[in-house]
């Protein structure tokens, strides 16, 4: 295939961004990677073909820059990184692939809705017969006096509205229980999972209505970040992915992540967008984001996605910049062509 993509990457600062850079290089597609954040200190500027610093998502005037930067870059595709944002390209989806050629990988904002919001994902998966932990929100003072008499401790406490694991508790007892609804932001009260040592992430890759496959990783977290990960068959897993894909109307990919509980695989987050672990499960074989580009760009017949089994270690590396390089993108507010080592001697 001769044709160069020219890729639109969001965020390449952080973990998703790079996560996307990571899995275009491992594909066989020839990509020109454009990439943007909103910070100069980004790592992946310095390991792309071009990079841009753009307002803030809550600037007005972001939209206006992304379309800038599509044109100028004759972009075909924009993978959206950072949560943030998925709201503002998803509202405005036809807006940007109007006035540039470039075709925006997005969920509907419904659905990027339900899963931004963990009381309307509690009610997404209790409304389709999924699985669901308990949960009520901090105001319904009987819900949860009812739900510790249900339960009793362990319960988790987290953001209705939040990313990652910021401001995720597990609380042991009502005095915990109490103070910590003061302090986290539109708290939500739910029920503790069990076994700590049965969580997965898994992604399924919907296009046009189309379950082009899933995969899922059994996991160890270290602060909210997956840092080893065994990839297996996990069929009953899978079949429950691709339930709830299906039923919330995921277009391109959605990551779900769960507990194997007593009662089964036990959804407690959805994520709409492609996820911190794209790069591990491209590695071995299931490349959602080179998928995406075949199917969107070439309209090839991706057919079911396969991937080999195996266990992922994370670590940490380091790219190094030359000064020249870091200033001209604090000046100039682009970096082009940026040389960079990135330390193989691990």
């Amino acid at each position: 295939m001769d044709k160069i993509v020219n890729v639109l990457i969001t965020g390449v600062g952080g973990n998703i961004g790079q996560g996307v850079i990571k899995s275009l290089k491992m594909s066989n597609l020839k990509c020109r990677i454009v990439g943007t954040d909103i910070k100069s200190h980004s790592t992946g500027f310095f390991t792309i073909d071009k990079g841009y610093i753009v307002p803030k998502a809550n600037d007005d005037r972001f939209l206006d820059k992304i379309i800038e930067i599509c044109n100028s870059e004759n972009i075909d595709i924009i993978f959206v990184s950072p949560p943030i944002e998925l709201p503002i390209f998803s509202k405005n989806k036809e807006i940007i692939e109007n006035k540039t050629k470039a075709k925006v990988v997005i969920n509907t904002e419904e659905v990027i809705r339900i899963g931004n919001d963990k009381f309307e994902t509690y009610k997404f998966l209790k409304e389709n017969n999924l699985n669901y932990p308990e949960t009520v929100l901090a105001s319904d003072e009987d819900g949860i006096k009812q739900l510790i008499d249900k339960l009793g401790f362990p319960l988790i406490i987290k953001p209705r509205v939040g990313r990652g694991s910021v401001g995720v508790h597990k609380v042991k007892d009502k005095d915990e229980l109490y103070s910590l609804l003061k302090i986290v932001d539109s708290p939500i009260v739910q029920e503790y999972l069990e076994p700590d040592d049965e969580e997965y992430t898994s992604e399924a890759l919907v296009l046009n209505g189309k379950m082009l496959g899933s995969i899922t990783m059994k996991r160890e977290l270290l602060e909210g970040t997956t840092v080893s990960a065994i990839v297996d068959d996990y069929e009953e897993i899978n079949e429950v992915v691709k339930k709830a894909a299906l039923a919330i109307g995921s277009n391109g990919p959605c990551n779900f992540q769960l507990r194997l509980t007593k009662k089964g695989p036990t959804v407690f987050e959805i994520n709409p967008r492609v996820s911190g672990t794209t790069p591990m499960r491209a590695k071995l074989g299931f490349n959602a984001p080179e998928a995406m580009i075949r199917k969107i760009i070439f309209n090839e017949d991706v057919g079911e996605m396969k991937y080999k089994k195996g266990t992922i270690l994370r670590y940490w590396n380091e790219v190094y910049v030359f000064k020249d390089y870091q200033e001209s993108l604090e000046k100039d507010k682009f970096i082009e062509d940026a040389e960079s080592e990135v330390d193989n001697n691990f």
